[in-house]
C-alpha cells in the first residue's frame, strides 16, 4: 500500500510531477489522477487543483514514446472522474443551491452571477455544457447551477458526459499524439482558446438572436388607416 499522505500531497502540482508520481507509486498514480480530476468539479471550485494541464501530461505519459501510463486506463479514469465529479457537483446544487447562492461566499464564487443564466440549460442545451468544460470557473460552477435550477438529472448526465468526453479526449489526445515537446505545451493555450471561440460562436449567436426576438417593437408608426377619423 502506498503512503496515502504523500500521494495526496502530490495532487496540487500533479500536472508537473505526474512522471515522478508514476515512478514512485506505480499503478496508484491512477488514483491520484482520479482524485485530482474529481475534486476539481466535485467540490464546486478548487482553483489549486490542475485539470487541463493534467490531462495533457497524462496523455504525454501514455504516449508510445514514454509509455509511463496505459492509455486506455488513463483515458477511462479521467473520463469517469470528470463525469462523476460533475454529477456530484450537480447533487450539491440540488441540495444546497438556493441557500448557498444567497450566502456571502456566492459573489466570490460567481454563483450569484451564473444563477441568472439558469434558463440557458433548457434553451441552449449541449452548447452550454460544451463551452463550460473549456472555461475554468464555468467548469466548476455550471454543474452546481444546473442542480440548483432543478435541471433534469437525466439530461444533465447525458449532455455533460458528451461534453466531458470531448474535453478529455481532445486534451489527452493532444498529449498522446504530440508528445512532450515544449513547443506543444506552449500551444495548449492557443488550442484551448480556439476551441472556446468555435464553441462560443454558435451559443453567442443564439443568445443575441433570442434577445432580439424578445425585444418589443418601439416607435412603430401608426398608419393612416389606423388613425381615428376626425368628426
Amino acid at each position: 500500500m502506498p503512503d496515502w499522505g504523500a500521494l495526496l500531497r502530490t495532487i496540487p502540482a500533479l500536472d508537473e510531477s505526474l512522471g515522478e508520481v508514476v515512478q514512485q507509486f506505480g499503478v496508484w498514480a491512477y488514483v491520484a489522477l482520479f482524485v485530482a480530476t474529481f475534486v476539481k468539479t466535485g467540490l464546486i471550485y478548487v482553483p489549486m487543483v490542475p485539470t487541463t494541464t493534467l490531462l495533457f501530461a497524462a496523455g504525454v505519459l501514455a504516449s508510445p514514446q514514454v509509455k509511463g501510463l496505459n492509455p486506455v486506463t488513463s483515458l477511462a479514469v479521467l473520463l469517469v472522474a470528470a463525469v462523476l465529479g460533475d454529477f456530484t457537483n450537480y447533487g450539491w446544487g440540488r441540495i444546497f443551491g438556493e441557500r448557498l447562492a444567497k450566502a456571502p461566499c456566492a459573489k466570490r464564487l460567481k454563483l450569484d452571477q451564473i444563477t441568472k443564466a439558469e434558463e440557458a440549460f433548457e434553451r441552449y442545451g449541449l452548447n452550454t455544457f460544451l463551452l463550460a468544460r473549456w472555461v475554468s470557473v464555468l467548469r466548476s460552477t455550471v454543474p452546481f447551477v444546473a442542480g440548483s435550477s432543478r435541471y433534469s438529472a437525466t439530461k444533465f448526465l447525458l449532455l455533460n458526459s458528451v461534453a466531458c468526453l470531448l474535453w478529455v479526449g481532445v486534451i489527452f489526445g493532444a498529449g498522446y499524439v504530440l508528445g512532450e515537446s515544449n513547443q506543444v505545451r506552449s500551444l495548449m493555450g492557443i488550442i484551448a482558446g480556439s476551441i472556446i471561440v468555435v464553441l462560443a460562436g454558435p451559443l453567442i449567436y443564439r443568445i443575441v438572436r433570442d434577445r432580439k426576438r424578445q425585444t418589443p417593437q418601439a416607435n412603430v408608426p401608426v398608419s393612416d388607416t389606423d388613425s381615428p377619423s376626425t368628426p
